[in-house]
């Protein structure tokens, strides 16, 4: 079996002219990512993914975001080096453990200044709904080209009731509006139900975190070091390209 980890960064909110101040909480783009990983090797990924929370910090339960706050570091680690120096060696542990993987990764880059300006989408729904319906196309195309044959389910971060209603009908409508694309999808490759879990305690939505933190970042600041390590875990069409193929851009 495999698990398509599905989160998000940036927000869905309209923007129609550029962001020009850097204190602006409405960014330009929102990004989704699809993180696909083989049930056998997230237990793999687990136990190393556990051992570098062990090798960094007091309680290795904490939850990992790839913005890093609010950590305790091991005492002695405190004592050697500073705070900044130990989050960029933890979170260049962790985007090096994705790159190493063999989990398969897929983007949608959704320019909202470009597609509410032209009313290509006009609310909040609509923007997750061309998210998951880029998503699920190139998901669609993977098994398609690869005759993936892993049982894949799909997962998401639950972030209370009312959201997760929306996130669920803008899922579903992505389902329907692509159901002739999606063909090659049926229950017995494909669970079409999106399951919310807790981030917390579900490893495979901490590393998705990870990489969709690294694409915003290569978008919103131009800061693309971990972008391109984990490149290579978008698949390639036959040209070697992850454009238009496992990483869309949606509107110019």
């Amino acid at each position: 079996m495999s698990i398509l980890y599905i989160d998000e960064a940036g927000t869905p909110q309209k923007r129609v002219i550029p962001k020009t101040d850097p204190n602006d909480g409405n960014p330009n783009y929102f990004i989704m990512c699809g993180l696909l990983v083989d049930n056998e090797e997230l237990e793999s990924l687990f136990t190393d993914y556990t051992n570098i929370k062990k090798l960094y910090l007091k309680d290795t339960q904490i939850e990992l975001k790839s913005n890093l706050k609010k950590l305790s570091f091991r005492q002695e680690l405190e004592s050697a080096q500073d705070r900044a120096a130990l989050k960029a060696s933890l979170q260049s542990d962790v985007y090096h453990l994705i790159a190493s993987s063999n989990v398969k990764l897929f983007g949608a880059q959704i320019n909202k200044v470009d597609l509410f300006g032209r009313q290509i989408v006009e609310s909040k729904d609509d923007v997750y709904q061309l998210g998951f319906e880029t998503i699920l196309t190139e998901l669609a195309t993977f098994i398609n080209t690869t005759r993936h044959s892993s049982k894949i389910i799909t997962m998401i971060d639950s972030m209370g009731k009312t959201h997760d209603r929306k996130i669920y009908n803008s899922y579903q409508d992505a389902l329907n509006s692509k159901a002739e694309n999606l063909k090659v999808f049926n229950r017995t490759n494909f669970s079409p139900t999106i399951n919310f879990a807790d981030s917390e305690f579900t490893f495979g939505l901490q590393l998705v975190d990870f990489t969709v933190g690294a694409l915003w970042r290569a978008v919103e600041h131009q800061d693309k070091e971990w972008s391109t390590l984990i490149k290579k875990n978008f698949p390639q069409n036959n040209s070697g390209e992850i454009f238009d193929y496992s990483y869309c851009f949606c509107g110019s």
